[in-house]
């Protein structure tokens, strides 16, 4: 009897063992599946990290582009900046010997000038005054002439 009491203790401990262990095993398939499933989505996460990856490489070499265009733009810049600075300085230059020229050679010409217009409207003016008083004078003349000739005319009578 003990002997049908162990055997039937390690019957029982033998059904809950393989009953622990399906249940284990479907435990472990479960994870497995988890795992799977899990692997696929890292899989699919590594493919879209690639393609960022990607991505970002190809960014950063249009950024590497840019930075070259940059780059020469700001060069072209500089010698533009260059070139107008020179020719600023040219043309200030330039000013400066035509203001040079017309200070020491043509201002003098010019204020002669003007002094010889300022002279010459003096004289005109001189002249105009002259004019008024001869045609004053003309006028009185006329008058005189017109009263002698009047006289004249009732002598003759």
């Amino acid at each position: 009897m003990m002997d049908d009491k162990v055997y039937q203790l390690l019957e029982k401990m033998y059904s809950e063992f393989t009953n622990r262990f399906e249940s284990l095993e479907n435990r472990f398939e479960g994870l497995e599946g988890r795992f799977d499933g899990l692997e696929s989505k890292f899989e699919k996460l590594e493919g879209r990290l690639d393609g960022l990856e990607s991505r970002f490489e190809g960014l950063e070499g249009r950024f590497d582009g840019l930075g070259s265009r940059i780059e020469k733009l700001e060069g072209r810049f500089d010698g533009l900046e260059k070139d107008f600075n020179e020719f600023r300085k040219e043309t200030n230059d330039r000013f400066r010997k035509i203001e040079t020229i017309l200070e020491s050679e043509i201002k003098p010409d010019i204020k002669a000038s003007l002094e010889g217009y300022q002279m010459v409207y003096e004289m005109q003016k001189e002249q105009a005054k002259r004019l008024d008083s001869i045609e004053k004078k003309l006028e009185k003349q006329d008058v005189e002439i017109t009263v002698i000739k009047g006289g004249v005319e009732k002598r003759v009578k």
